[in-house]
């Protein structure tokens, strides 16, 4: 530091550091912009000096309306615009070789931001020739290497993980909490809707806790139904009138999906209690009373340990011929044929009265049992066209 004021940039900004309060500490871009508008200044500050003033001698003080100027245009108070003057005053007069920063350095680096990635852009940056100090503005972003800057955000971000990483807790999700989440919600504005309050359990199992809510609101649509059921219109829905005109009976066509259509449901023919697990086969209920049950239709005996049949020889035969038949290559080969067909019959529509309509049953499926020349009995289902007639089975593994 010499008489006249600070020698170099670094030591001007240590000056206004300890002679600025605290709540303003200055900053290189704020030191740049006041010396550059002071020293366009420098012909009104002398304008108001006294007469006797000499033009190379710095002035002590500004007029308050040259204060006024800079602390409105570098946003600081009157009284920082005093210690700066007092600070910069003869690098802004005089100018200071010594202390200008005219020499630039530019470089290739990549920032690393929270919503738009890594970005390839430059950095530039200025340095004292005489001290060889390098000055960065103040970005909100910081340099963790070389070539590597990172987004303040980004930083900030790693600072929570790492602190949250430290705590007791779990922060994973599952697909089970999204699952929660989704069920909460559509019962929350399913509520809303018909100005109801949500009513559940406070502890207990989370899928447990929802259950008898999910039930009413089921049974409520199952027994009002949507509003689009009232939806009529002349695209989806044929109206059947009578000789005088009049509308006796009316069908509509409703398009949905085969996971709706083929939701998981007890093996048990109409019965609305839901499964416990997806894997299983009966609901709760019917578990107790049919759970231990052989599978094939008619056979009432419990059947084996890991096994859905009873232990005679042709059911063993029915089950085994039921898995193989579920492989892939068997059903691909099916497809394919089926495939080859310019018209398949069970694409073409037709006229059937409705008495001949009948529920059909596709979970039973129905096998064909022989017995081959060395006495092992064998099984074939009904899509095998070479299958050889003899004793008929039929059988329910599925749902």
């Amino acid at each position: 530091m010499t008489a006249q004021g600070p020698s170099s940039a670094l030591e001007m900004l240590q000056s206004l550091h300890h002679q600025l309060p605290n709540c303003s500490p200055p900053t290189f871009s704020m030191v740049f912009h006041f010396i550059t508008l002071a020293s366009g200044l420098k012909d009104y500050i002398i304008l108001v000096q006294a007469t006797s003033h000499h033009p190379d001698s710095t002035p002590l003080v500004l007029s308050p309306v040259i204060k006024l100027f800079l602390a409105g245009s570098c946003n600081i108070s009157e009284s920082d615009v005093d210690i700066y003057w007092k600070v910069l005053r003869n690098i802004v007069w005089h100018g200071n070789e010594g202390s200008v920063l005219k020499k630039a350095e530019q470089q290739q680096v990549i920032i690393y931001t929270l919503d738009n990635g890594p970005i390839a852009t430059y950095s530039v940056h200025l340095y004292c020739a005489n001290c060889n100090t390098n000055y960065h503005h103040g970005f909100s972003v910081k340099a963790v290497g070389g070539h590597q800057f990172v987004e303040t955000k980004v930083v900030h971000l790693w600072c929570t993980m790492m602190l949250v990483s430290c705590f007791p807790w779990n922060f994973k999700l599952a697909g089970d909490h999204v699952w929660h989440g989704f069920v909460q919600l559509t019962l929350i504005e399913d509520a809303m809707e018909h100005h109801a309050v949500l009513l559940v359990p406070q502890d207990g199992d989370q899928k447990a806790r929802f259950m008898d809510t999910i039930i009413n609101c089921n049974n409520h649509i199952r027994t009002y139904s949507q509003e689009e059921l009232r939806h009529y219109c002349n695209k989806r829905t044929h109206f059947f009138r009578d000789d005088a005109g009049a509308v006796i009976s009316n069908f509509s066509v409703v398009v949905i999906d085969g996971v709706t259509v083929g939701h998981l449901c007890c093996a048990i023919h109409n019965c609305h209690v839901p499964l416990n697990n997806n894997n299983h086969h009966f609901c709760l209920t019917h578990t107790l009373t049919h759970g231990h049950k052989c599978a094939i239709v008619g056979c009432s005996n419990d059947i084996l340990i890991k096994s859905k049949v009873f232990h005679l020889a042709e059911y063993k035969a029915v089950k085994n011929m039921h898995q193989i038949w579920g492989q892939s290559h068997f059903q691909l080969q099916q497809r394919l044929q089926h495939s080859q067909l310019a018209n398949p019959t069970d694409s073409i529509a037709q006229d059937v009265p409705l008495d001949e309509l009948i529920d059909d049953a596709p979970l039973e499926e129905d096998f064909t049992l022989a017995v081959d020349a060395d006495g092992t009995v064998q099984a074939a289902t009904a899509q095998d066209s070479t299958a050889a007639s003899g004793r008929k089975l039929r059988a329910q593994f599925g749902r």
